[in-house]
């Protein structure tokens, strides 16, 4: 009797990731809604006029949701999750991979979207907590980046095949098709290259903060929480890479099923970064609703009182003003009020050489001036 290859195993034609990769989707998913919906309640609470960067954030939200939902199509109508010859013992005909190879297409164009709305959001966050000349002038060169990908990806992925169709007819159609794993593999390390360029930008105002060292820290960890973005691309290059060279095949379900776990994963946990900086506030304020006493979140207690000082990270001022930082000339130096981290001063040019430096103070409990 002749012994059966791989792929014809009884285990291998039975093996089913499906249930597994939606149960795991609908975690990322539901904790990613959950730390966005917290962003805006932090908002509300605090009576923040919302941003641009959160109004991009709501966008991008329902996209993720999207993405999910086709995901979840291909999966349970597209054969995504199996091998390849299960689906064809199903459908001989390939209906049923033919739905899912659609799905993916169109999922494809809402994951174009969904990146740029993330990248966006960052960008304007980024403008409003440090209003500095180095980052308005990153900020404007990443956003002309980002949105130029925006233009080039979409097009590209809908016109990789000529006709259009041919990206997920699987039956003999006259045409061509540019390799959309190599498109697969543009996309991600572009994603890398911008990721890291996205990193650099707070840290280095961060780095130029006049502040204790363990409060530089904290600050630091906060913006570099969006490395873990990086660290799911790096991932997902890795399966992209591996399909290109042909380690895997990446005609087959099960694969393509993989890929679109971590383009699902990788655009959440940028949503879950980008929403921390915004959630400052929280911690304060979970303190005191466990009784924690502090000189700090005494501080914080203070500042809430006085209505017209409270401002937070990302955010709009509660006077209706579109920068998230209230500014005064005062003796050659200005000062930027922020809830919950006290007053940033930027000292004059002759006694620090830039104008573009914040320092953080802590403010005097009697007095509204910093020292």
């Amino acid at each position: 009797m002749a012994q059966l290859s791989n792929r014809q195993t009884a285990d291998y034609l039975a093996y089913n990731e499906s249930p597994m990769t939606i149960r795991a989707l609908s975690a990322v998913l539901v904790l990613t809604t959950v730390v966005v919906a917290l962003r805006f309640w932090v908002r509300m609470y605090l009576k923040i006029r919302l941003g641009w960067e959160d109004w991009f954030m709501a966008i991008a939200l329902p996209l993720a949701w999207a993405i999910f939902a086709i995901a979840t199509y291909c999966i349970l109508y597209g054969g995504f999750g199996r091998h390849l010859e299960t689906v064809m013992s199903m459908d001989p005909n390939g209906q049923i991979f033919q739905r899912g190879l659609y799905g993916k297409w169109i999922g494809e164009i809402v994951y174009i979207s969904l990146i740029t709305t993330i990248k966006l959001s960052a960008l304007i966050m980024y403008y409003r907590i440090f209003p500095t000349r180095v980052v308005k002038s990153g900020v404007a060169v990443l956003g002309v980046i980002t949105e130029a990908w925006f233009i080039s990806s979409t097009l590209l992925f809908i016109l990789q095949c000529i006709p259009i169709q041919k990206a997920w007819v699987i039956t003999s159609l006259p045409g061509k098709c540019i390799d959309r794993w190599i498109i697969f593999l543009w996309n991600t390390v572009f994603n890398i290259v911008t990721g890291v360029a996205f990193l650099g930008l707070p840290m280095y105002e961060v780095y130029h903060l006049r502040i204790k060292i363990g409060d530089k820290i904290g600050i630091a960890v906060i913006f570099l929480l969006g490395g873990l973005v990086i660290i799911f691309s790096v991932i997902k290059l890795k399966a992209s890479v591996d399909i290109v060279s042909g380690r895997v095949d990446g005609t087959d379900p099960v694969e393509i099923n993989r890929l679109n776990i971590w383009s699902i994963v990788e655009p959440a946990v940028g949503m879950v970064s980008a929403s921390i900086p915004p959630l400052r506030p929280l911690i304060p304020m979970l303190g005191r609703a466990f009784g924690i006493s502090s000189s700090k979140l005494d501080r914080s207690s203070q500042n809430k009182g006085n209505r017209r000082s409270i401002v937070t990270i990302g955010g709009s001022g509660p006077s209706g003003r579109s920068r998230s930082f209230l500014r005064t000339a005062r003796s050659g130096t200005e000062t930027i009020t922020s809830y919950e981290e006290g007053s940033f001063e930027r000292l004059p040019d002759a006694e620090f050489g830039s104008q573009n430096e914040l320092h953080t103070i802590r403010p005097k409990a009697t007095s509204s001036k910093p020292y």
